[in-house]
Parts: C-alpha cells; sequence; structure tokens
C-alpha cells in the first residue's frame, strides 16, 4: 500500500523512504500509529515496510474488512508502478490530482483529477483481464456520483488493424469513450501510444481500396511525461487535431485515387468496345467474301417454258387419332426402331405409366435402346420417377 494516515495526515511511503530521517520517525511509530487510509477499515493499524528488493509499503497487520487493503492485493504491481509515475508527472504539472482515494463505496480510484471548474475525472487502469462487467459496474458508479471515467490500457504497445481483434478493454475505450481513441502505457519503458481507428470503408471503381500510407488506424507514440489533460481528457498533446489532419489527407488521397481509378476502368471499357467493334467489322468483311459478289445483268425477255402439271394426288381419307393409334399399337412393345403413322407422326411410350400417344406430347424420349419410350407431361409435372 502506498498511502497510509499518521497525526491526522495522509503520507505516501514512497515519500518517507526518500529521506532516512523522515523513514526513522515512521519507523519508531510502526504498528502503532500508521493509520489505514480507508474509514471503513475494520483493522486499520499498518506497519512500514522497506527492503532491499522491495520498494517502501505499508501493510496491513490483519487485513481483514478492508476495501483499500483489498484494491492494493488485487491491483497487479505493472498497473501500480504505472499509476505512480503518471501521478508524481501530473502533479508537477500542477494539475489538483489524487492518487489512489476513494470516492466510491467500495472501490478506490487510481487517479483523480478535480479541474479549475471543480470537476472530477477519473482515471482508471487495466490491462487484458479487465472484464465487461467490471468496465460497466465501475462505469455506473462513477456516473452515479457525478464523476466522468477515462480509462488507460497497461500493456505493450501494438495493436491490431480493426477494432475487432484487440481484448474487451481495448475495445470498449476504442468505441464508447468521448474522442473514441485508446491510451496504452507500457509498463516497464513508459512508452505511450495514442490510437484511434478510422472506421470509414473506402471504395472506388466497385471494390474497396487500401492504403500502405494511411493504414486503419492512426498512431502517435512518446513518453509518459508527455501526457497531458486537456478538454477534462488524458492525451498526448494535440492528438486529436493532427488525426484530423491525418483524416483529411486521407480523403483528398482516396478521392485521388478514386477518380484515377474510374478513369482506367472507364477507358479499359471503351478499348474493350473498340476491339469488339473492330472483331465484329472483321466478321463482317469475312462473311461478304465467302458470300457471292453482286454483278449487274441487263434484262433480256424469256419466253417461258410450258408449265407442268402434276397429276391430282389421290385424296385419301383422314384417319382419326384412334385410328391413328390403332396403326401402331402393336409395334410399341419394340424399343430399337422409331415408330410412325401413316400420316409420319411419331408415337411414344411412357416409361412410367405406359400411356402411348403422340411424340410432341412427351416431355422427352428416345436414345439408345429407347426409340420408342419416353416421360408423358404429367408424370413430369407430378415429379414421378
Amino acid at each position: 500500500m502506498e498511502f497510509a494516515i499518521w497525526n491526522g495526515k495522509k503520507i505516501s511511503a514512497s515519500e518517507v523512504s526518500a529521506e532516512y530521517s523522515y523513514e526513522k520517525q515512521v519507523r519508531d511509530v510502526s504498528s502503532k500509529e500508521l493509520l489505514c487510509p480507508d474509514p471503513n477499515c475494520a483493522n486499520p493499524i499498518l506497519r512500514y515496510c522497506h527492503g532491499d528488493k522491495k520498494d517502501a509499503y505499508f501493510a496491513h497487520i490483519c487485513n481483514e474488512h478492508c476495501d483499500y487493503g483489498d484494491y492494493d492485493r488485487d491491483t497487479p504491481s505493472q498497473i501500480k508502478l504505472v499509476c505512480k509515475r503518471l501521478y508524481t508527472h501530473l502533479a508537477s504539472l500542477g494539475y489538483n490530482v489524487q492518487m489512489e482515494v476513494k470516492v466510491l463505496k467500495y472501490h478506490y480510484t487510481h487517479i483523480l483529477i478535480t479541474t479549475d471548474n471543480n470537476e472530477r475525472v477519473a482515471i482508471e487502469f487495466g490491462n487484458q483481464r479487465t472484464s465487461e462487467k467490471r468496465i460497466e459496474r465501475i462505469i455506473q458508479e462513477y456516473k452515479d456520483v457525478g464523476i466522468s471515467v477515462q480509462w488507460v490500457v497497461v500493456d505493450n504497445l501494438d495493436i491490431p488493424e480493426g477494432e475487432d481483434r484487440v481484448y474487451c478493454l481495448k475495445r470498449y475505450v476504442l468505441n464508447e469513450s468521448t474522442n473514441n481513441d485508446l491510451i496504452i502505457i507500457e509498463p516497464e519503458t513508459y512508452r505511450v501510444g495514442q490510437y484511434k481507428i478510422d472506421e470509414k470503408r473506402y471504395f472506388a471503381a466497385g471494390r474497396e481500396i487500401y492504403s500502405e500510407n494511411y493504414p486503419k488506424t492512426y498512431t502517435v507514440e512518446s513518453t509518459l511525461e508527455d501526457i497531458v489533460f486537456e478538454n477534462n481528457e488524458f492525451t498526448l498533446p494535440g492528438f486529436i487535431a493532427s488525426y484530423n489532419t491525418w483524416f483529411e489527407k486521407k480523403n483528398r488521397q482516396f478521392l485521388k485515387k478514386k477518380e484515377q481509378l474510374e478513369k482506367e476502368v472507364t477507358e479499359e471499357r471503351k478499348r474493350q468496345a473498340e476491339r469488339l467493334e473492330e472483331i465484329r467489322q472483321k466478321q463482317k468483311e469475312e462473311r461478304a467474301k465467302r458470300g457471292r459478289a453482286f454483278t449487274y445483268t441487263p434484262y433480256k425477255p424469256v419466253t417461258p417454258a410450258p408449265v407442268f402439271q402434276p397429276p391430282e394426288p389421290e385424296v385419301k381419307p383422314q384417319l382419326t387419332y384412334e385410328g391413328r393409334k390403332a396403326e401402331i399399337i402393336d409395334k410399341m412393345n419394340q424399343t430399337e426402331n422409331v415408330v410412325l403413322d401413316s400420316t409420319g407422326v411419331k408415337w411414344i411410350k411412357c416409361e412410367i405409366c405406359g400411356k402411348v400417344d403422340e411424340a410432341f406430347k412427351f416431355v422427352m424420349y428416345g436414345g439408345k435402346n429407347k426409340a420408342t419410350l419416353g416421360t408423358c407431361a404429367e408424370c413430369s409435372r407430378k415429379g414421378n420417377k
């Protein structure tokens, strides 16, 4: 634990360890007068600890029923170090800032900033283990007491191209923070990366296009000591303005690329049309060459030859449907030869229902060893097999 109460004042373990005489005084009252900052702590007596391997800290003698003790135990050491480093930086810039302060009922805020207008902004740190349920609960509790909150991720400076490929806290911040931007602080190097994803999709000539010069994610990297507090937002200096400039340049390049692609498509279509017309013209010329050349022959009257008058054909009585069917019915039991009636009409037998009828009433017929077989229209409609 970083803080304790001594003689009614809040003291920091880091400040105590910085001066030997101060540390000696605190050691004298350790386990006696050092109290837990949590007003609801059931066992408030603390002891001061400082060794070779660990930095100075305060610890409960009995660590039960204490929100501050729970916070200290559950907060990863990397987040504690980043929180302390950032608190020191903001305090050096003159901000009204507090660290590990209890403004919610059972929760300790990592950093609390109070603006000149008495507005309070909570800075909460998280990592890949921070669940959506915890995020929503904490935000609602801050909302209930009129405090806005900004989340900062403690992790390595790497983020994929697209918010759909990041873990819960990163994705939440990219979608639901005030400026839809994400701040990541690297725990060991204290490098800072600020990210904002351009969710706009760029289409030209019927396809989506991408730019190597302007990727989907806008990124600025710096150090923790460059962080400022502007417009009630924890940010790198001028980040939003630089993003807007980058976005405008990206759009201008896209419009230029779009115009170029559409021009190329138009020109290609024109070339294709010209090639097609050229092919058609060549085909027309080839057909003309294969045809007879037209020559003009003067008209000469010709004595007409006598017209041959063929004898009148013998009129045979027209057979009825039933009569024609009777002609061929005995021939339908074989499948090798086509069966025609006396009028030249082909007859088929349905393979499914056995009906014999004229061929035009069948949807299909014929084939190898099926000269007289087929499928009638009725069986085809019923889906019979």
